[in-house]
């Protein structure tokens, strides 16, 4: 009310939940979404607005302010310590720069921590990934173990990792933080890829979620492995209807008996 007085109304104020809402029902044009963050949620709320095409596609550019030590480690290069997942997801479509840092004496009342303005512009060509949230779910396989070599978490999420190894030419004495943004847009490709043919270890803590967008194409690819008798099939049926919400007709391409142990 105070705002719409002040104004006359000539502002828009929306009382939604950030998280939620959907940036293009804004506008149909082009806008630019400036603002300072909830420090707590700022990093939940950048990564849902760059993953999520239907909330980003109305933004023409960001300008936000986000505690220092969260914006170095957006900004991150790697091979740096601050190098992880908010440097790789923000990289892969938007171009970032450090405009400045904002003193805590700039504020009142007066915060506890360092400020740093940061603009994002959407790249004109950035890494086709068909479900940019395994993006997320990968970097937190590889950064939740920083500390160790990639095969680790390679063998985490592959069960033949060696042959990724070998086809993205990656050196499994490196850590997490030396490989580059693009090695870790490749790995969830590949990701997604094997995961349609069971070459992926699915569980509670790494499920990968692939494309259904094209159902007769994937009852093609498993009609293929139905003949060629891939043992890994029946154990992927479940999963697969639970994906497909029943999209994709199974019944002629499965046998309806469960899954032995041995597979």
């Amino acid at each position: 009310k105070f705002l719409y007085e002040k104004f006359d109304n000539k502002i828009n104020i929306i009382n939604k939940d950030v998280l939620n809402f959907e940036l293009n029902a804004i506008s149909k044009e082009k806008i630019i979404v400036y603002g300072n963050l909830p420090y707590n949620i700022s990093t939940e709320i950048l990564t849902k607005w760059i993953t999520d095409k239907k909330k980003f596609e109305s933004c023409k550019k960001l300008i936000l302010m986000f505690q220092k030590e969260v914006a170095d480690r957006i900004i991150a290069k790697t091979n740096s310590k601050n190098y992880g997942r908010l440097s790789i997801i923000s990289n892969w479509r938007m171009d970032v720069k450090k405009e400045f840092d904002i003193n805590p004496n700039c504020f009142f009342p007066k915060p506890k921590v360092d400020s740093t303005l940061l603009s994002f512009e959407p790249k004109k060509k950035y890494f086709n990934l068909k479900n940019p949230n395994n993006l997320e779910k990968i970097t937190k396989v590889f950064f939740n173990q920083r500390r160790k070599m990639i095969k680790n978490p390679l063998k985490q999420i592959f069960k033949n990792p060696y042959i990724i190894v070998q086809k993205l030419k990656l050196d499994t004495n490196l850590r997490p933080q030396n490989l580059s943004p693009l090695n870790y847009f490749e790995i969830t490709k590949e990701s997604v890829t094997l995961s349609l043919e069971g070459d992926v270890i699915q569980g509670d803590r790494f499920n990968i979620v692939t494309p259904f967008d094209d159902c007769n194409k994937f009852e093609e690819l498993f009609t293929f492995h139905t003949v060629v008798n891939n043992p890994r099939i029946e154990n992927l049926k479940k999963w697969i209807v639970s994906k497909t919400l029943g999209k994709i007709n199974l019944s002629k391409h499965f046998n309806t008996n469960p899954p032995s142990e041995d597979n």
